[in-house]
């Protein structure tokens, strides 16, 4: 298996993060759709939140990639 980008594991990590803040508006979530499905529909809640979240993961791994 390939490295992963920075941009994917800032995804990742932020999706994480995410999931970690609003923890019960997730589990409901996963009460009626799939886990994919419910991370996509947390994501669109929480755009903004997400988006910051995204910029600083990723701005720490090609920071720590650069070093």
């Amino acid at each position: 298996m390939g490295r992963v980008s920075a941009e994917a594991r800032a995804r990742l990590a932020g999706e994480a993060e995410l999931i970690r803040r609003h923890r019960a508006p997730f589990d409901r979530l996963l009460k009626s759709k799939p886990r994919s499905s419910a991370i996509v529909a947390l994501v669109e809640k929480y755009k903004t939140e997400y988006a910051q979240l995204v910029s600083a993961h990723r701005a720490r791994f090609e920071a720590n990639r650069a070093a």
